[in-house]
């Protein structure tokens, strides 16, 4: 995160997940956030996040592969949800090779996207503004 921040020529960063409750991976995301409650309680502190002043800039990184059964409509709603407030409140969104790649697959996706590229240069070169919600 501190590299993606300095290359954003940003002066800090916040982490804040989509889901109120720390989680392995999408399988116990899959068990636990099947009902709204999780998703809901979560954006409280998401929308305090956005609506610091001094928030410019996003990187979308909560992830490319979604959880399955009902969570993943939570999830699908959730990452919907946060994008417009942050398309609304005229924040630029940034992702990884244009996919919101969590950042424990960063050194992956700018191996598959950049093979033989130093790390830094290719997530610097990787890191790209998102021009809608999609």
């Amino acid at each position: 995160m501190k590299l993606a921040t300095e290359t954003l020529g940003c002066d800090f960063y916040t982490v804040a997940n989509m889901f109120a409750t720390p989680v392995r991976d999408t399988v116990q995301l899959a068990r636990i956030g099947s009902t709204a409650d999780g998703w809901i309680k979560a954006r409280g502190y998401l929308e305090a996040c956005v609506d610091q002043p001094e928030i410019t800039d996003a990187l979308l990184a909560f992830g490319v592969v979604p959880p399955t059964g009902s969570a993943r409509l939570h999830f699908k709603d959730q990452a919907d949800w946060i994008q417009e407030k942050l398309l609304t409140r005229g924040i630029r969104t940034w992702m990884v090779g244009g996919r919101p790649a969590h950042p424990s697959r960063w050194q992956r996706e700018t191996h598959r996207l950049m093979p033989g590229v130093d790390f830094r240069i290719a997530l610097a070169h990787l890191l790209t503004e998102s021009s809608s919600t999609d």
